[in-house]
């Protein structure tokens, strides 16, 4: 699986920045996203660590607003391998083919909300 794509505010696009401090797991991956006047969001993606063919299981896209100020119109959009068959998520994703898009919101200041993916690999990884 890719990492989530970037959390998205409204009318800013930044390139992400590495996580400080990243996570140590191998099955996570964390990254930051500055977002000018809105402040800084965290996106820490949980992966389990393997799994089977056909097999549904889960992971988690944990959303941090790390900024002492609200975020509004926060997006997170989430492009899904050819071999990932989505099962559904919480909150429910608009879906578009391969990708799933999540309109959260607003989070508070120093919050988070947490996505969570089920599915199944349908063939291993080329």
């Amino acid at each position: 699986m890719q990492p989530a794509e970037p959390v998205q505010p409204a009318q800013h696009e930044h390139a992400p920045v590495p996580a400080i401090p990243p996570q140590t797991a191998p099955n996570v991956v964390s990254r930051i996203y500055p977002c000018g006047s809105c402040g800084i969001m965290r996106l820490d993606k949980h992966m389990p660590e393997e799994v089977a063919i056909n097999a549904p299981y889960t992971y988690t896209i944990k959303v941090t607003n790390e900024t002492g100020a609200l975020v509004d119109d926060v997006v997170v959009t989430e492009h899904v391998a050819e071999n990932f068959k989505v099962l559904g998520s919480s909150p429910e994703a608009e879906v578009d083919g391969r990708v799933l898009v999540w309109a959260l919101g607003s989070i508070e200041p120093e919050s988070s909300e947490t996505i969570t993916v089920r599915g199944m690999a349908t063939a291993a990884d080329p």
